[in-house]
């Protein structure tokens, strides 16, 4: 009777070990490739617990993605019946180094957003705007691995507006727009496309060609993106 009970015990034990580590947080210790090690938390002298090598859970089927990972952004580990060497690690919460994007509205609804430090991209059922803009937490001297540590948030979000070096947008009704600085931009909507620099434009629309001033023949002064 007591080997029966000290089995059920021992059992229950196990139950409750695979439970408590089926579902962990932790943060990145180390990337490599396309594995990472997290540190779980810490033994009784303060030494870093971490786990194996593990893989993401990027996708890799028709299409295939590489995210981004970094150390000291929060993870979640699903390890089943509590095997960490089978776990599999998932971005988690934000902390103070790795927030949600700095132009992502308060609620974040009707909207998704992205940033890679001056890098920020916002997409809506209406289209989508991609640019460049400085990353403020660098000035601040804020974390800046995420690209917002530090800043005030903006509850109603933004699209760059004149902080934005380089923009790219398509809109439903506005067409695709292209901005370089504030005074290089190019437009094609439903009625035609226009190329501005400055006060200089030219207008192309259907059977029709206008120019801001009478155009001048020459060797062309820009180098190609052949990229």
């Amino acid at each position: 009777m007591s080997d029966d009970y000290d089995l059920v015990i021992g059992q229950i034990a196990d139950l409750r070990r695979q439970m408590a580590e089926t579902f962990q947080t932790g943060t990145v210790k180390e990337v490599k490739g396309n594995k990472m090690r997290m540190v779980l938390g810490k033994d009784e002298d303060g030494e870093e617990i971490l786990s194996p090598w593990l893989n993401t859970n990027n996708h890799r089927g028709g299409a295939t993605e590489a995210r981004y990972y970094k150390k000291g952004q929060t993870l979640s580990l699903i390890a089943p019946n509590g095997d960490v060497g089978q776990g599999m690690i998932s971005p988690y919460a934000p902390n103070k180094d790795f927030p949600r994007p700095e132009h992502a509205n308060e609620s974040s609804e009707g909207e998704e957003s992205y940033q890679l430090e001056d890098y920020r991209g916002k997409q809506t059922k209406e289209g989508y705007d991609n640019w460049l803009q400085e990353d403020d937490s660098k000035k601040q001297g804020g974390g800046g691995q995420g690209g917002g540590g530090g800043q005030k948030k903006d509850s109603k979000g933004h699209t760059g507006g004149d902080k934005a070096t380089i923009k790219a947008r398509m809109n439903k009704d506005g067409g695709h727009t292209l901005r370089v600085g504030k005074d290089v931009r190019l437009a094609a909507n439903k009625e035609g496309a226009k190329l501005r620099a400055g006060s200089d434009f030219v207008v192309v629309k259907k059977g029709k060609i206008i120019f801001s001033q009478p155009p001048e023949l020459g060797a062309d002064p820009l180098k190609n993106d052949d990229k």
